[in-house]
């Protein structure tokens, strides 16, 4: 699928696990379990394609912002982008939650 092409690449080390089913639904990007390195990681991901450009825009904010807030009550941004792929697929790889 287009999303395990986005975490199994050489370029992206992610490994995709299972969707967070208690998440489905309350939010435009949809939460993964993952692995990165060996170490378990969750994903947010979201596509553009399946949403408004209000959301999409909203979804590359908050991409852009988590990667550089620091601080020890927020989700730690372990790594964060967008593909140019045929979703349009904005993704999220966080500490676990």
């Amino acid at each position: 699928s287009g999303l395990s092409k986005l975490v199994s690449g050489a370029d992206k080390p992610f490994e995709l696990g299972n969707e967070v089913s208690s998440f489905a639904g309350k939010s435009p990007w949809r939460l993964y379990a993952g692995k990165r390195n060996g170490e378990k990681v969750s994903l947010f991901i979201y596509e553009s394609k399946k949403g408004s450009e209000a959301q999409t825009e909203l979804a590359r904010n908050s991409m852009r912002k988590l990667r550089v807030i620091k601080h020890p009550y927020l989700l730690k941004c372990i790594d964060a982008g967008e593909l140019q792929d045929a979703a349009g697929t904005i993704w999220m790889a966080t500490e676990p939650v």
